[in-house]
């Protein structure tokens, strides 16, 4: 799942998708940098789930982006370029 819009931020409305139909296996990547975690993570961490955050993403991608350092994802290169010339 990922979540790239801002519900969950603070001063927006919650994210109320629940994941509760995800498997334990999955991952959860939120965007929003505020709160830190956010609740979406918060319970997808609580579920055992893999969770990337909003403040974890964008450290990440500050840093020179590698498509085999984030699970030979080319899809996470592209958000990281993304991310890099929003900032």
């Amino acid at each position: 799942l990922i979540n790239a819009t801002p519900l969950g931020m603070t001063g927006m409305d919650p994210f109320t998708l629940s994941i509760d139909a995800m498997p334990a296996t999955g991952w959860v990547y939120d965007f929003v940098t505020a709160p830190d975690p956010t609740a979406l993570v918060a319970r997808a961490a609580a579920r055992g789930m893999q969770t990337v955050g909003g403040v974890a993403l964008k450290s990440l991608c500050r840093r020179r982006c590698h498509p085999t350092r984030h699970h030979g994802s080319s899809r996470i290169l592209e958000i990281c370029k993304q991310l890099k010339t929003s900032s």
